[in-house]
């Protein structure tokens, strides 16, 4: 690990606890805001994007504490740090912009939430901004995988098995004004995704400018 990436150790060491205690909350006692609990958390993005970022936390952990690392795999590191921190920032964005008007944001932030929807997304982006090296359009594109993921999947079990109970496949309730709404909610936030990617690597070029000069 070079000397000034040290830092990022306690960086990750800290998103990985966050996200083991936050999910530890939702299988015991819920997420505080929509009371989820237990193995129907995951089919929500928000758990999905923190878990990501964990397993890339941990990841970035092992990769950069051998003595020895090569310049492909601490690339991959790099990369998916990145992904994941696109992914979470696009929670964030998500609950600050259209669930918490939607829903409240104390409801929002209360027990596991104040760790997925709040402390781990910013926490990671401080990271990626902070830490990261450069990224490309390819990187851009990549960060918005999982979401395309996400939304197929979400919309196509919506197709074949039908919307099922209030909320029961629907669950963030964007196909409420139909399919055809519901696919263009999910190209917005796809498009989003993509900006996230995009004001993250802006303000970590700035980042590095200024750190190069100083």
């Amino acid at each position: 690990m070079k000397r000034s990436d040290a830092w990022r150790k306690w960086i990750n060491v800290l998103l990985t606890v966050m996200v083991v205690i936050g999910y530890l909350m939702v299988i015991l006692v819920g997420d505080g805001g929509m009371s989820v609990s237990g193995r129907d958390s995951l089919k929500y993005f928000t758990v999905q994007s923190n878990l990501l970022e964990g397993a890339a936390s941990v990841m970035w952990l092992m990769i950069n504490g051998r003595k020895k690392v090569s310049e492909k795999a601490r690339r991959f590191g790099e990369v998916v740090k990145y992904v994941a921190g696109v992914c979470v920032g696009l929670t964030f964005v998500t609950v600050m912009v259209f669930l918490g008007p939607l829903y409240g944001y104390l409801s929002m932030m209360r027990g596991a939430n104040i760790f997925f929807h709040v402390a781990v997304p910013l926490l990671a982006m401080a990271e990626v901004v902070g830490g990261s090296e450069r990224m490309g359009w390819r990187e851009n594109l990549l960060a918005m995988i999982p979401m395309l993921l996400y939304g197929t999947v979400y919309l196509v079990n919506i197709l074949v098995n039908g919307l099922g109970e209030p909320f029961q496949r629907d669950i963030y309730g964007f196909v409420t004004w139909g399919m055809p709404i519901g696919i263009g909610i999910f190209a917005a936030i796809c498009a989003a995704d993509f900006l996230i990617g995009l004001v993250l690597r802006g303000c970590s070029g700035i980042w590095r400018s200024r750190h190069a000069a100083g």
